[in-house]
């Protein structure tokens, strides 16, 4: 381990994990354009925006078993080639049939390199995971930050949502040609003896830790995606402001998983649990409730608010998970993700079809539900424990 790179390879992960933002900003950012020119309704929109998880989740099922037995390399350059290529169907889709099959190639992409990314990280720093994986995950949201900006001045400038989409297909390019000359480690486990998926299911804290991540990834995935067309629709904001609230979303996502990098040891993940799940429902109600009287500034605040409380999640559940089964490969990480991002595929549509019949705000308030869930499964007496 000694003669890896560690610092570069750590470099090549965090930039794949800044493009895969692409999954939640590209389709997010054009819904409401794509919606008029395509003519989609509301749970049309809402199947649209679910569809690149649908193509994650299967991703990250297979990536993480094929890179415990043919390793890295190959896997990583193919992350990159998909979502390039996805972005590409986005461009010159015609209808919703189109949209999906886009969505879908765009999110097998990110869902490759999300299986990967973590474990790589978590073997290059075994004695450091929930910080390092802190540190990881927070490029997803300053990825989000970027590619928001960047989509915002180009449609700002003009641009066709098309145009912008087959510009964005070149973002995965240098971490992808960096991931072909690296040398890189064999496997993601820590001792001779992998152990496997189908053990794994045998242990019941495991089974807390697929219920905790579905839960916060139904939740953070369903309300992020449909933060700047609540905004645009409930509040009745421009189209910019949507975009402008989900930067601030992955302003606040950026601060919180770097701060939870930096507090992690001293804390203790069950406090930030706690802690992070108090401020996830409490900020989803209130957007919910005061969407339509108080306005886009008081929205955007309260669902900023909630990037906060939840960017901890995630990284933190896959560090837990490694400290608890250190003896597990890729294959561990990789089925946390795909349920996780399962829970993209249910949050979208769940807000969709709720907001179809019930209204937007009420699918919003909805969403506080998964936080809680998934805070207590988490502060459960051991649930929490790590090494780090």
């Amino acid at each position: 381990m000694a003669a890896l790179p560690r610092r570069t390879i750590l470099g090549l992960c965090c930039a794949g994990m800044f493009s895969i933002a692409l999954v939640l900003a590209g389709p997010a950012i054009c819904q409401t354009a794509i919606a008029r020119e395509l003519g989609l309704n509301t749970a049309q929109s809402g199947l649209f925006l679910s569809c690149s998880f649908y193509g994650l989740a299967l991703a990250v099922l297979l990536a993480g078993p094929l890179a415990d037995r043919l390793g890295f390399r190959a896997l990583l350059a193919a992350a990159g080639v998909f979502e390039a290529a996805g972005l590409m169907l986005l461009s010159r889709a015609g209808g919703l049939a189109g949209l999906c099959a886009g969505a879908m190639c765009l999110g097998f992409g990110a869902g490759i390199g999300d299986a990967l990314f973590t474990p790589l990280v978590c073997v290059l720093y075994p004695h450091r995971r929930t910080q390092m994986t802190n540190l990881l995950h927070a490029f997803y949201p300053i990825g989000l930050i970027g590619i928001v900006l960047g989509m915002l001045g180009l449609l700002g400038a003009g641009w066709h949502w098309r145009s912008v989409y087959l510009l964005l297909a070149i973002l995965p390019a240098p971490w992808v040609l960096a991931a072909l000359v690296l040398p890189l480690p064999r496997h993601a486990h820590q001792s001779s003896a992998r152990l496997r998926v189908r053990e794994l299911l045998g242990r019941g804290r495991f089974w807390v830790l697929l219920g905790a991540i579905l839960a916060i990834g139904t939740a953070e995935i369903g309300a992020s995606n449909w933060l700047p067309s609540y905004v645009e629709y409930v509040c009745g904001a421009a189209s910019w402001a949507g975009g402008l609230g989900l930067m601030c979303f992955g302003l606040t996502m950026a601060i919180g998983r770097l701060g939870t990098s930096a507090l992690a040891g001293r804390l203790g993940p069950r406090r930030l649990f706690l802690a992070g799940g108090a401020l996830c429902s409490l900020s989803l109600l209130l957007a919910a409730m005061g969407a339509q009287s108080l306005g886009p500034v008081w929205t955007v605040g309260c669902l900023a608010v909630f990037g906060l409380g939840c960017a901890g999640f995630w990284p933190t559940i896959l560090g837990c998970a490694g400290d608890a089964f250190p003896a597990a490969g890729a294959s561990m990480y990789s089925t946390l993700s795909a349920v996780g991002n399962f829970g993209g595929v249910l949050g979208p549509w769940i807000i969709g079809l709720i907001g179809q019949h019930a209204g937007l705000s009420w699918a919003m308030g909805l969403m506080a539900v998964g936080p809680a869930i998934s805070a207590a499964l988490m502060v459960w007496p051991g649930n929490a424990k790590t090494e780090n």
